[in-house]
């Protein structure tokens, strides 16, 4: 989840300790999420926490889409959220 952080914001000139300070912090905090030299790694705990988070977008998505297909089988547009 964070593992790439860094390496999408050196391309920008942007440090990305500096942008996510807060959520990295609260991250390291819990336990989510471990610092190595390279960047950061999902803990086996981050990972269920993130696998928890997917799968209630999807869900969301998913029953969002039937829904609204029950109603209209080619809607033009679905506007999630």
């Amino acid at each position: 989840m964070f593992g790439n952080i860094k390496k999408i914001y050196i391309l920008k000139n942007f440090d990305s300790n500096d942008i996510f300070r807060f959520e990295l912090y609260w991250a390291k905090k819990f336990k989510y999420i471990e610092k190595y030299n390279s960047g950061y790694k999902l803990t086996d705990k981050g990972a269920y926490l993130f696998h928890l988070i997917e799968q209630a977008y999807t869900r969301q998505y998913i029953n969002k889409t039937w829904r609204t297909a029950l109603n209209n089988p080619w809607p033009k547009r679905i506007i999630l959220y």
